[in-house]
């Protein structure tokens, strides 16, 4: 028989986000987005302010069904006296005849709603394109100029007159995506590969071998040179021949194949990142706004240790600076990835972000259950990604989801 679980949460202690762009919220009446937020049982809405390329269908879209969206602009009007250095902001065409942050943090307050500031960083093909030597350079001297370079100081320079402009603008939380290095597949035209490269391969063609982490490198002691040379060995063998380890990817292979001085090499690309998220945490909590920090590597159905944050130590060591650490639990592994996450964090800092759409969910039950598997880690805040790419049944879907576990009902 049915009874109530005296450990089950309440749900008013539930926190649940819906990610969203902000068109739709743009002029629209107060009532929509509370009609929204109160469908989908959330109490908050993460919404892009800067945002990467993308062709998105949309199957409830106001003003057609295929969007274009505009690649690395702003979704306010950047206050330009912050930003001294090469990198500059560039406004979306929205903000011509409005101020969509704006209009969303303000049609929220009328909603008791917070808003969190959703922002891409340094995947920004528009940027890279502009000043290519703050981009990624890999070992062959290539710049893959949809990835800016964390270690670069225009980079780091950009990321905190950014962060400080967003943090004035009334949003509760920046919740902080690419704010790390990148894999080589990621986010580019038409990407084509038509030789069989390993796993490891793909990772060795996106490490940074600029001057900014040479530098880095030198100063931990790290011969970059060896390790440049173990890297491009490896590779121009695989091009010429073949030959590469098409087993799943590990950091291991990086030791094994190129060497220690390579291995070193990786493992301090960890002190460039917590450099530029301590530094990003400093702006706002000073501005009196959360950190949540996204980890993608759930998406990839990938594991924790070749994870965007590069190893599973990462999220203990910014634990005193990142308020949130927003896993991406995508896939067949995020129930997994979710589960690393609470063994290492305190769980009340951990956002579980779950698509209630394909290809993960085909039904109520499919979220209900990801719900749940989270919660036996006792995890309370959820995200829903993606409000304008969902149909709108998946709105009741997340409400069915928040509330079963509320009920605390078990057979």
């Amino acid at each position: 028989m049915p009874h109530t679980d005296p450990d089950s949460p309440d749900r008013s202690t539930t926190d649940a986000t819906l990610y969203c762009y902000p068109h739709e919220f743009v002029n629209a009446p107060t009532d929509h987005m509370r009609s929204v937020l109160a469908r989908a049982g959330c109490n908050s809405l993460t919404v892009a302010t800067v945002y990467h390329t993308a062709r998105d269908l949309l199957p409830h879209g106001q003003k057609g069904r295929l969007a274009y969206l505009e690649g690395g602009v702003t979704y306010f009007r950047p206050e330009l006296s912050r930003y001294p250095g090469l990198l500059q902001p560039k406004p979306s065409a929205l903000c011509d005849e409005t101020d969509p942050l704006g209009d969303v943090v303000t049609a929220a307050a009328d909603c008791d709603t917070a808003v969190t500031a959703w922002v891409v960083y340094l995947h920004n093909t528009r940027l890279g394109k502009a000043v290519p030597e703050t981009t990624i350079m890999n070992v062959f001297g290539d710049r893959i100029l949809s990835i800016l370079c964390p270690a670069n100081p225009q980079v780091g320079r950009y990321v905190e007159s950014l962060t400080a402009d967003i943090v004035s603008r009334g949003v509760s939380a920046i919740a902080a995506e690419s704010l790390h290095f990148h894999p080589l597949e990621h986010g580019y035209h038409h990407e084509r590969y038509f030789i069989d490269l390993s796993d490891l391969a793909k990772f060795l063609m996106a490490l940074c071998f600029c001057d900014h982490c040479r530098l880095g490198a030198k100063a931990a002691g790290i011969d970059a040179g060896a390790a440049a040379a173990q890297v491009r060995s490896v590779l121009d063998t695989e091009f010429a021949v073949g030959g590469g380890d098409l087993e799943p990817f590990d950091l291991a292979m990086v030791e094994s194949r190129c060497g220690p001085s390579t291995a070193e090499y990786v493992a301090n690309r960890d002190v460039t990142v917590e450099s530029l998220v301590r530094r990003t945490a400093s702006i706002t909590t000073a501005g009196g706004v959360d950190l949540e920090v996204i980890d993608p590597a759930g998406s990839l159905d990938e594991d924790l240790e070749v994870g965007f944050l590069h190893t599973a130590a990462m999220p203990t060591r910014l634990q005193e600076s990142v308020s949130t650490n927003a896993v991406l639990a995508y896939g067949s592994s995020g129930t997994n990835i979710l589960g690393r996450y609470a063994t290492q964090v305190n769980v009340d800092q951990i956002r579980a972000v779950m698509r209630p759409m394909f290809p993960d969910c085909s039904s109520s039950d499919d979220l209900v259950q990801r719900v749940r598997d989270a919660r036996q880690f006792g995890i309370r805040r959820f995200g829903f990604y993606h409000y304008d790419l969902m149909r709108l049944q998946a709105l009741d879907w997340i409400n069915d989801a928040l509330e079963a576990e509320h009920s605390g009902c078990r057979q």
